[in-house]
C-alpha cells in the first residue's frame, strides 16, 4: 500500500451540514406531514385521529433520521474496523476516504499515519535484523581471531601473529562501518 500525504487546506464543514440535514428530517417530516394532513382532510378531525397522525409522522421522521444517521455512520464503522485490523495484525486496510468533508480528511490523515507507522516499523525491524546479524558475525570474527592468536603464539610464528592481527583489524573496521551505517539510518528516521 502506498500513501501520499493528505491535502492540507480549509475544512469545508460539510459533515456538520449532513448532521443538520438529519436533524431537519427528524423535525420537519412530522411537521410537514401534519400540515398536509390538516390541509387535505375535510371537517374537524377527532383528537384520536390527530394523535394517531402525529404518532405516524413522528415515527416516519424518526425512521428517516435513523436511516440517514446509519448511512453517515458507515464510513466511521469501516474506519474503525480498519484500525482494529491494523492494531491486531499490523495489516493495513484502506480507510473510507472518498469524501472531502471533515470525516474524509480525517480518514486520509489516519491512513497516511498508519502507512508512515508501518514503514517505520518495517525499517526498524530491518535495521535490528542487520544489527543482530552484524553482532553475531562480529562475535564469530572475534572467536576466529582468538583461535588464530592462540595458534600463532603456540607456534611462536610472527607471520601468523601479524596475519591474525590484520584479519582482526579488517573485521573490526568492517563491523564499525556497518555500525556507522546503522546509526546513520537511525538518524534519518
Amino acid at each position: 500500500m502506498n500513501a501520499i500525504a493528505p491535502p492540507t487546506g480549509k475544512i469545508t464543514h460539510k459533515f456538520a451540514f449532513k448532521v443538520m440535514a438529519c436533524a431537519f428530517c427528524g423535525i420537519h417530516i412530522p411537521l410537514i406531514g401534519m400540515m398536509i394532513y390538516f390541509f387535505t382532510i375535510s371537517g374537524t378531525p377527532s383528537t384520536l385521529r390527530i394523535i394517531f397522525a402525529i404518532l405516524i409522522f413522528t415515527l416516519v421522521g424518526a425512521a428517516s433520521t435513523l436511516l440517514a444517521l446509519n448511512w453517515m455512520m458507515r464510513p466511521i464503522q469501516t474506519g474503525n474496523k480498519a484500525l482494529q485490523q491494523y492494531l491486531s495484525s499490523r495489516e493495513l486496510q484502506p480507510m473510507p476516504k472518498n469524501s472531502n468533508d471533515e470525516l474524509g480528511i480525517l480518514f486520509q490523515q489516519v491512513e497516511y499515519l498508519m502507512f508512515i507507522l508501518q514503514r517505520t516499523v518495517s525499517e526498524r525491524d530491518h535495521i535490528l535484523e542487520v544489527a543482530i546479524t552484524s553482532n553475531t558475525d562480529f562475535q564469530q570474527y572475534l572467536k576466529q581471531f582468538g583461535d588464530a592468536k592462540e595458534s600463532a603464539f603456540q607456534q611462536n610464528n610472527e607471520d601468523n601473529m601479524k596475519a591474525a592481527l590484520e584479519g582482526a583489524l579488517s573485521a573490526a573496521k568492517s563491523k564499525l562501518d556497518s555500525a556507522g551505517q546503522i546509526l546513520h539510518t537511525f538518524g534519518q528516521l
